[in-house]
């Protein structure tokens, strides 16, 4: 799965820290004003995590930002 959006994106620096766990304080105004407390990546994280997988974010500031993770089949 993988959602591409044309926003503001984000610096290098700003996908490192993500990668690396946090994302307080990396937050910053979108297209049109809005806001955001990044808790809604802390839970995708998490999930991927939880199930083997993890989130590939590619971001360019100005340019937007794709983030893209793949799951494995469970069989039951």
């Amino acid at each position: 799965i993988s959602v591409k959006d044309s926003g503001t994106g984000m610096t290098e620096a700003q996908v490192e820290t993500i990668r690396g766990g946090a994302v307080s304080g990396i937050s910053s105004a979108g297209t049109q004003g809005e806001k955001g407390s990044g808790l809604g990546l802390i839970i995708c994280k998490d999930f991927l995590c939880r199930n083997g997988s993890r989130l590939v974010i590619e971001s360019r500031k100005g340019e937007g930002t794709r983030m893209s993770f793949e799951m494995n089949q469970i069989n039951s």
